[in-house]
């Protein structure tokens, strides 16, 4: 998943801000993704990285507006899964496992190899409340 990861994120990207997924879920330790489309809220979709790589993917579904009750930009749906490639390759001993994002409700879960887990508002993950480097981040957002 390593070597196509900014072409998966960038699909991703596309998927969110065009065709209506509000949802997405990266596993980055067996190479699946979820996704959760407004179409069909209650049925998320699993999807394996050569699915996802294939030319003809995100033409499965039909176009959409931005969904405008979105609490983030699109510009910040981009920057928060950029920010999941950087702290997918940031350090070996304690790697980001999985990443998901949800637009609908503006919040960021985080999984890591040790088993910490955090889920924060993309505003404050953007602005460097990581859980690896910032102080007091678990008595604020740890689980």
């Amino acid at each position: 998943m390593k070597d196509s990861l900014d072409e998966i994120l960038a699909i991703l990207n596309t998927l969110m801000c065009d065709y209506g997924a509000y949802r997405v879920d990266v596993n980055f330790s067996n190479a699946h993704v979820t996704i959760s489309f407004v179409d069909n809220p209650f049925n998320y979709r699993l999807y394996g990285v050569n699915e996802i790589m294939n030319r003809q993917f995100s033409l499965a579904y039909p176009r959409q507006t931005y969904l405008s009750h979105a609490r983030l930009s699109q510009d910040a749906v981009s920057l928060v899964l950029g920010q999941f490639a950087v702290l997918s390759m940031t350090n070996d001993s304690i790697r980001l496992t999985r990443a998901s994002l949800n637009i609908i409700d503006g919040l960021v879960g985080l999984t890591f190899s040790d088993k910490s887990n955090y889920v924060i508002p993309a505003d404050d993950f953007l602005n460097g409340a990581l859980p690896l480097c910032t102080t007091g981040f678990g008595d604020r957002y740890g689980t």
